[in-house]
């Protein structure tokens, strides 16, 4: 089995999905399960691994600790049909989740992904909730050609259900 996992956040990121990616990635490791991580390049080069593709990127001007990372296409095809991945595992649904699903699409390598961030919440947080129904859309239409979607949760299980996800 070989992965290929897109991120727009990861070690040595601290936030929910880069602690999760970690935990998954020793799990792969442990099982010997080739992978590939595809993730914005990193303030630090304290993790550097053959097993991680860093693409260039900027800070996200509203959550400076997270990058935005703009992915050369053909360079990531490229590096894609060489590594030959079994599947491609989709994190989150920003430029490199984009990149993800269009290149699963592409080169018709099967499409999971994992649904990690309550954006709802956060618009709530940030007096946003106009873009609540945007948000819902966007996010309908960026999981829709999944294959899977797993959840931490029943909870966010029951709220994306809610929201039209099934």
């Amino acid at each position: 089995m070989r992965i290929a996992i897109f991120t727009d956040t990861y070690d040595p990121d601290i936030n929910g999905v880069a602690r999760t990616l970690k935990y998954f990635i020793h799990y792969l490791d442990n099982k010997k399960i080739s992978y590939k991580v595809f993730a914005p390049d990193s303030l630090s080069n304290e993790y550097v691994s053959s097993n991680v593709r860093r693409i260039k990127s900027l800070s996200f001007f509203l959550y400076p600790e997270c990058r935005l990372a703009f992915p050369n296409l053909s360079r990531i095809k490229s590096e894609l049909e060489e590594f030959s991945p079994d599947i491609i595992h989709v994190a989150t649904p920003f430029n490199m989740g984009l990149c993800g699903v269009y290149l699963a699409k592409k080169l018709t390598i099967p499409l999971v992904g994992s649904y990690h961030t309550d954006f709802d919440h956060y618009l709530k947080f940030y007096d946003l909730r106009f873009f609540s129904k945007i948000l819902w859309k966007y996010m309908n239409w960026f999981h829709k050609p999944f294959k899977k979607l797993f959840v931490p949760s029943n909870e966010t299980l029951t709220q994306l259900k809610c929201q039209g996800f099934v």
